[in-house]
């Protein structure tokens, strides 16, 4: 495996993916301090592991050189102050339309879904890859605001979560090449597996965690287990993956 592609393959597993850590969260008896970490640490590394993979991705495509890497970093630049800006102007403007009961409860869930869709498409229209992060600078700001009607949309959003996620899922598994599946049949693919796995995904948690006081109390066993089964499955990573393949092709 060349430089190149290690650079690129080391940016696509940093996400951890908060579709395969928040169930375990409702399985594993863990304090509130510790699984609220989990859960947003989850969340948050997905537009940030999506940036990284685009940026990375731009260095490899534009070349080398001072103007190659100006342009690789303006573009990164671009879609973090577009997302951040975006996401918490439509996030405060969805919130006083909240407050100020300006949306009828009844369509208060399909007003939120159609803003999140908004949001995430205006975004990508004005920086490609933008709109993940837009939506969860967007979700963030929400879920820090004290009103009553975002236990609704919360609930709203456990169902159609299981629905959507379930979709792509299948939609990913039906864009994998079965040939391309014989070519992981080698005992180099079974190492970088192993090792990823069970050496670096535990090294990297516990790097990250032994000096967080709320990780040095109970449970650092389950964080560590939490952690390192997080590798296997993630739409993020795959999605920004199809982005990278279709654009090399």
């Amino acid at each position: 495996m060349s430089w190149v592609i290690s650079f690129l393959f080391s940016a696509l597993i940093i996400v951890t993916e908060p579709t395969v850590i928040a169930p375990i969260l409702r399985n594993i008896p863990l304090k509130k301090d510790v699984s609220t970490v989990l859960k947003w640490e989850g969340i948050l590394i997905d537009p940030i592991g999506a940036l990284v993979a685009v940026l990375v991705f731009e260095f490899i495509v534009v070349g080398k050189g001072y103007e190659f890497t100006k342009e690789a970093l303006t573009e990164f630049w671009k879609i973090v102050i577009i997302g951040t800006s975006i996401g918490f102007t439509f996030a405060y403007g969805l919130y006083y339309a909240i407050k100020r009961s300006l949306i009828p409860h009844y369509l208060l869930n399909v007003v939120t879904l159609a803003a999140v869709l908004f949001v995430f498409v205006l975004s990508d229209l004005f920086a490609h890859e933008s709109g993940l992060l837009s939506v969860v600078v967007m979700g963030m700001v929400l879920g820090n605001k004290n009103v009553k009607e975002l236990k609704d949309i919360l609930y709203f959003k456990e169902s159609i979560s299981v629905l959507l996620i379930s979709i792509l899922f299948i939609l990913l598994s039906a864009n994998i090449n079965i040939d391309d599946l014989f070519l992981l049949n080698r005992w180099e693919t079974l190492t970088l597996f192993t090792i990823v796995v069970f050496v670096l995904r535990p090294l990297g948690v516990f790097i990250s965690t032994h000096a967080i006081p709320v990780f040095l109390k109970d449970n650092e066993d389950e964080i560590h287990i939490i952690a390192t089964i997080t590798n296997d499955e993630k739409i993020v990573e795959g999605s920004t993956l199809m982005y990278v393949g279709k654009t090399i092709t």
